[in-house]
Formats: structure tokens, C-alpha cells, sequence
């Protein structure tokens, strides 16, 4: 993490806009942004720490580090978790299009609304 002791608060948000799209999610409840949560194989250890500094560094909380095993397929997962309701709100100004999933849409309706993309770091 020394190397990124030098970046702006712009650019580690970016980074972590850039570790969620790709290997997280957003969670929202009720319409409302509740949780950041990392999900990686066990063996993505270094992405969790990364994650866990960035969320520290810019909001100044830690996160929840739990391991699991995915019912179907039996592999073993590494999940991290950062609850905050105020600060999660900073990624959607970064990048709206945060749904990967349709959800309660119909696939028509899911590929009409803008796909999450990475934009945002150019």
C-alpha cells in the first residue's frame, strides 16, 4: 500500500469505484445505498487488503473480513463487507450504473438502462 500514500482522495476513490465494479457490489436496501461488499475465491487475500485500506483511508472505518463456501459450486470465498450508509453514496457519483443484475426488471427493460462502465477514471 506505500504507493498509494501519494494519491489524492479523487484517485483512491476512483480505485475503489474501479476494485467494486470488478469484483463487488453495491448493496441498497429499500432503494437506499447500505454496503460495500467484496466477493473474491480465497485465494484474493491481497484484493481484501486493498479494499480494507481504501475504505480506512478514505472514510475512515474498517471493514468485515469473513470466509465462506458457496453452496453450488463448494468453492471457498473471501467476502469483506463496509456498512455505511452515508459514505457509500461517494461511488454512485463516481459511477451510477452500479446494477449488474436485472433484479426485480425484465431483461428488456435492464438492457435499455446505462451499463456500469469505467468511464469515470479517464
Amino acid at each position: 500500500m506505500e504507493g498509494l500514500k501519494n494519491l489524492s482522495k479523487e484517485q483512491l476513490h476512483k480505485i475503489l469505484a474501479a476494485l467494486v465494479l470488478s469484483d463487488g457490489h453495491l448493496y441498497k436496501h429499500k432503494g437506499k445505498p447500505r454496503s460495500i461488499r467484496l466477493s473474491t475465491s480465497h485465494f484474493g487475500e491481497d484484493q481484501h487488503r486493498l479494499f480494507r485500506y481504501l475504505c480506512y483511508e478514505l472514510f475512515g472505518k474498517d471493514i468485515k473480513t469473513r470466509k465462506s463456501t458457496a453452496p453450488s459450486s463448494k468453492q471457498r470465498l473471501l467476502i469483506s463487507t463496509f456498512n455505511s450508509v452515508k459514505f457509500v453514496p461517494t461511488l454512485y457519483s463516481l459511477c451510477p450504473e452500479y446494477n449488474t443484475t436485472p433484479g426485480k426488471l425484465s431483461k428488456a427493460e435492464f438492457l435499455k438502462i446505462p451499463q456500469p462502465n469505467l468511464q469515470f477514471i479517464l
